[in-house]
C-alpha cells in the first residue's frame, strides 16, 4: 500500500511539474508575442486611443498587437516597466517552463528566484544605456523599473564621491546579474571554471 501511494504521489507531482511548465513557457510566449508587436498607439492603459475604423469591413479596428487588445495591454505594462528586459523575462519564462515541462535539470525553486532578480538587473543595467533614436518611450530601456533601480543603486557611489556613478552602478548590476543567471540555470563555480579555461 505504501508504495502504490509513493507511486501516487510520485505521479501527482509529475503532471503538476508538467503542468506549471507549460504555464510558465506560454506566458513567455505571450510576453515575446506581446512585447514583439508592441505599437505604442494601440489602446492601453497609458494611451486611450479611439477606435479607428476599419476601411474594408466599416468596423471598429482593433490593435495591431499579436495578441489584440490583452497583447497590447500586457506589452504596454511590461515595456514601460521593464524595457527591453521585458523580453529576458519572456525567454526566461520559456527556457525554465521547457526545462521544467520536460523534467531537465533538478528541481530548485530557488532558480526562479535567481532569474527574477537576474532580470531585475539587468533592468538596472540596461538604464544607462544609450538610447535609440527609435526609441518611442521616455523611460530608459530597462524601463521605469531600471530607472528606479539605477538611481539606488548609484547613490553610493555618488556619496564616495565616485565620477560616472551611474556607470559603475550600471556596470555592477550587468555582473550580478550574469552570475544570478548562471545560477538559475544550474551553473556553478567548477563549470565557470571550466569556461574560463575554454
Amino acid at each position: 500500500q505504501a508504495g502504490n501511494d509513493a507511486d501516487e504521489a510520485r505521479g501527482s507531482s509529475a503532471i503538476a511539474r508538467f503542468l506549471t511548465g507549460m504555464l510558465a513557457f506560454s506566458a513567455g510566449v505571450f510576453i515575446c508575442g506581446a512585447c514583439g508587436s508592441y505599437t505604442p498607439t494601440d489602446p492601453s492603459f497609458n494611451s486611450a486611443v479611439p477606435s479607428l475604423i476599419d476601411g474594408i469591413t466599416g468596423l471598429p479596428a482593433g490593435p495591431d498587437n499579436l495578441f489584440g487588445h490583452p497583447g497590447a495591454m500586457a506589452a504596454d505594462l511590461f515595456t514601460q516597466g521593464f524595457g527591453w528586459t521585458a523580453w529576458l523575462m519572456g525567454f526566461a519564462l520559456m527556457i525554465g517552463g521547457l526545462r521544467r515541462t520536460l523534467g531537465i535539470g533538478q528541481r530548485d525553486g530557488a532558480a526562479w528566484t535567481w532569474g527574477m532578480a537576474a532580470v531585475i538587473l539587468a533592468a538596472t543595467c540596461l538604464a544607462e544605456w544609450p538610447i535609440p533614436k527609435t526609441w518611442a518611450l521616455s523611460a530608459g530601456l530597462g524601463g521605469v523599473v531600471g530607472d528606479v533601480l539605477l538611481a539606488i543603486a548609484a547613490t553610493p557611489f555618488a556619496a564616495l564621491k565616485i565620477p560616472d556613478a551611474q556607470v559603475w552602478a550600471s556596470l555592477l548590476a550587468g555582473v550580478t546579474s550574469i552570475l544570478f543567471a548562471a545560477m538559475a540555470m544550474g551553473l556553478g563555480a567548477s563549470d565557470g571554471a571550466s569556461l574560463w579555461r575554454a
